[in-house]
């Protein structure tokens, strides 16, 4: 299992068994990132509000402009 398994964008399916989502990556289960949000793997402490609620998987193409100001205004706190 790769963490860079995407779902499909259609129906959201990962081709997974259950067994496949249980398994970890880097110290959390795929389950996690697949269906998860920033919040769910980043410490909250590096985090903004804004940028915890965002999936872990959109792409950047996928977020629009208040999501792509919130990383960035993240990045600038945390360098």
């Amino acid at each position: 299992v790769f963490k860079l398994t995407i779902p499909c964008v259609t129906c959201n399916e990962t081709g997974l068994n259950d067994g496949g989502l249980k398994e970890v990556v880097e110290g959390v289960d795929v389950q996690t990132w697949l269906t998860g949000k920033v919040s769910d793997v980043v410490d909250e402490s590096l985090l903004t509000e804004a940028v915890g609620q965002i999936p872990i998987f959109n792409r950047i193409r996928e977020l629009d402009k208040r999501d792509m100001m919130a990383v960035y205004e993240c990045l600038e706190k945390n360098n």
